[in-house]
């Protein structure tokens, strides 16, 4: 018995991926068939999948170009480049998404409403972050994070 997965065609058409069923047609025992004629005649035949690799920051898979041959099916990645649209969304899309990690989840420590509030503090009055506790070097870990989530805002894709 095979854990193999097979395709049962007809009228051209794959209908069925699957390892072979244990009955078929009112054949006993059809998952221990391995005559490919035999199993040909019953409209099934053997399955390979070819999986190409690819750089999904440049392409996707969509669908497969199947192809059924006179001894197996194959199936194979159509793999398509993003258009320049598309790489443009997915840009934006990634950057929102690292924009909402940072506002909602603190995956830094500043909450969107802190950040806000500093912000608003130092145009006020810019000695306020002096304040701050600092590391080794001087600096403020605060003012560091409030840059670095400013420099992310100010990198939004065109």
């Amino acid at each position: 018995m095979s854990d193999k997965n097979y395709c049962y065609i007809e009228d051209g058409v794959v209908k069925q991926i699957q390892p072979l069923p244990k009955n078929w047609a009112n054949v006993s025992g059809f998952n221990k068939l391995t005559d490919l004629a035999v199993l040909k005649s019953h409209g099934w035949l053997p399955f390979e999948e070819v999986n190409l690799p690819y750089d999904n920051t440049t392409h996707y898979r969509d669908d497969y170009i199947k192809d059924i041959q006179s001894d197996k099916v194959v199936y194979t990645d159509n793999v398509v480049a993003f258009t320049a649209e598309q790489l443009a969304q997915n840009a934006m899309n990634d950057w929102k998404s690292k924009i909402e990690v940072n506002d909602n989840f603190v995956l830094d420590g500043m909450p969107r409403v802190v950040e806000d509030l500093m912000d608003a503090l130092n145009t006020f009055n810019p000695e306020i972050l002096n304040g701050l506790p600092r590391d080794s070097d001087g600096v403020s870990i605060t003012e560091e994070k409030l840059k670095a989530k400013k420099a992310h805002r100010d990198s939004k894709p065109a």
